[in-house]
C-alpha cells in the first residue's frame, strides 16, 4: 500500500506545473487518432463550466486522426466526445498541444495522453483511485450478502475492517498529494472524495491555493463557497438561525429552544431512511426530554399532506417546520445539507457540537453531554 502511495507522489511531483497567470488569447491545440472508429463521423469539443457548452466539432479522417484549435486566455476545463456517455475530460491552458490516442468505442478507457500537464495529473492518479473504489465496492456487496446469510460477527467485523483500511489508504493517498501541490486544478476532480467534515484543512488548503492562482475559475469558486459555509458550520461555531412555518402556519425559529441540547433533524416524509429512523428518535427524545433535550425537525418536503401525514403517522411530537421547498429549502442551502436524514446537534449555548449524529452515535454523544439520564 506504501509502494503504492509514494509511486503517485513520484509521477505527480514530476508532473507539477510550474505557474500561471492570466495571458492574452493563445492556442489550445488538441490532436490525434482513434482506433475502431469506423461508423464515428465526428468528435465535439465542449468547455465545461456547470454545464456543457459546446465549442468546435471536427470530422475524423478515414484513419481515425482529427485536430481541434481553439483561442484562449486562461486555463480551463474541456470535455472531448464522441458522444454524452463517452467522453474524455480534460484541463488545459493557453499554449498547450495535447496528443490522444485512444479507442473510439470508449474513448476515456485505456487513453494515452500527452502534452497537459494537469491533465496528466488526473490521469496519473485516477487508476489508483479506482483501484480502492473497486475493493470498496466489491467488500460492500459482499458485506450485504454476508449479512442476508447471518454471517458471524467475527466475519462481518472483518470485512468493516478490510473496507476502513483501503478507505483509510485512499484518503491518505488524496491528502498527500493535494496537500504537496494545492495549486492544481486536477485535485478538483477528486477532493470531493474526502469527508468535508473529517478534512476540512486538506478542503481549506486546496481553497485557498487555488483561488489565490485561479480566482476567476468557476469551479475554485463552487469550491472556496463550499469551504466557507462549512467553516460557517464547524464544530463550535454558532449554528445559524432557522425560522421556518409549523404545520399550523405559525413560525418557529430554533433560537426559541437555546439553553437546551438541540438537534436539528433535517429529513422528509418521502425519505424512506429517515422514516426508519423516526421510531429510534422518538426512543432517544424520550429519554433525554426531561434533561433538557429537544429536536428541531426540518422537513424538505413538497407536499404538505406529505409532510404532516408522516408526521402523524410516525408520532413525532417536537417541534417542526418546512418552507415546502424540497432540496431548494433555505434551511437546508445554510446548513449545507446534500442528503437525508443530516442532523446538527447544537450546545446549550447555541454552539455546533457534531454533525451527522445518528443512531448508537448520537445517544453515545447525548449519554455525554447528560450522564445523569436514565
Amino acid at each position: 500500500m506504501h509502494r503504492i502511495l509514494l509511486i503517485v507522489i513520484l509521477v505527480l511531483t514530476a508532473l507539477s506545473s510550474t505557474g500561471q497567470s492570466e495571458q492574452s488569447k493563445q492556442p489550445i491545440r488538441i490532436m490525434g487518432q482513434l482506433s475502431n472508429a469506423e461508423g464515428v463521423r465526428f468528435l465535439y469539443l465542449d468547455r465545461v463550466r456547470g454545464n456543457a457548452e459546446p465549442i468546435d466539432t471536427v470530422s475524423l479522417d478515414t484513419e481515425g486522426r482529427f485536430a481541434f484549435e481553439v483561442m484562449a486566455s486562461t486555463i480551463d476545463v474541456y470535455r472531448i466526445r464522441i458522444s454524452d456517455p463517452n467522453a474524455l475530460m480534460v484541463i488545459l491552458e493557453p499554449g498547450d498541444t495535447l496528443t490522444i490516442e485512444s479507442n473510439a468505442l470508449f474513448i476515456r478507457q485505456g487513453a494515452t495522453l500527452n502534452g497537459s500537464l494537469e491533465t496528466l495529473k488526473v490521469y496519473s492518479l485516477g487508476p489508483y483511485v479506482s483501484h480502492f473504489e473497486m475493493a470498496m465496492d466489491s467488500l460492500t456487496k459482499i458485506y450485504q450478502l454476508a449479512t442476508a446469510r447471518s454471517a458471524e460477527p467475527s466475519d462481518l467485523q472483518l470485512l468493516q475492517d478490510k473496507y476502513a483500511s483501503f478507505r483509510d489508504s485512499l484518503r491518505t493517498l488524496l491528502k498527500i498529494n493535494i496537500e504537496r501541490d494545492p495549486a492544481s486544478l486536477a485535485w478538483l476532480f477528486f477532493v470531493e472524495k474526502l469527508d468535508i467534515d473529517q478534512d476540512l484543512p486538506t478542503y481549506q488548503v486546496l481553497a485557498e491555493a487555488l483561488n489565490q492562482r485561479y480566482p476567476e475559475n468557476f469551479y475554485v469558486k463552487n469550491l472556496v463557497n463550499k469551504v466557507q459555509a462549512e467553516m460557517r458550520l464547524g464544530v463550535g461555531s454558532i449554528a445559524p438561525e432557522i425560522r421556518l412555518p409549523s404545520p399550523a402556519g405559525d413560525t418557529l425559529a430554533l433560537s426559541d429552544l437555546k439553553g437546551n441540547v438541540v438537534l436539528i433533524d433535517f429529513w422528509a416524509g418521502w425519505c424512506g431512511p429517515c422514516r426508519k429512523e423516526n421510531p429510534n428518535m422518538r426512543r432517544i427524545y424520550k429519554r433525554f426530554r426531561k434533561h433538557g433535550f429537544e429536536i428541531f425537525g426540518v422537513s424538505l418536503d413538497r407536499a404538505r399532506e406529505s409532510w404532516t401525514g408522516a408526521i402523524a403517522a410516525d408520532s413525532l411530537s417536537w417541534a417542526q417546520v418546512s418552507d415546502l421547498k424540497y432540496w431548494q429549502s433555505e434551511a437546508a442551502k445554510t446548513y449545507q445539507v446534500s442528503s437525508i436524514p443530516h442532523t446538527v446537534l447544537i450546545g446549550k449555548d447555541g454552539r455546533i457540537i457534531a454533525r451527522k449524529l445518528r443512531g448508537e452515535a448520537l445517544e453515545a454523544k447525548l449519554e455525554e453531554l447528560m450522564p445523569d439520564a436514565d
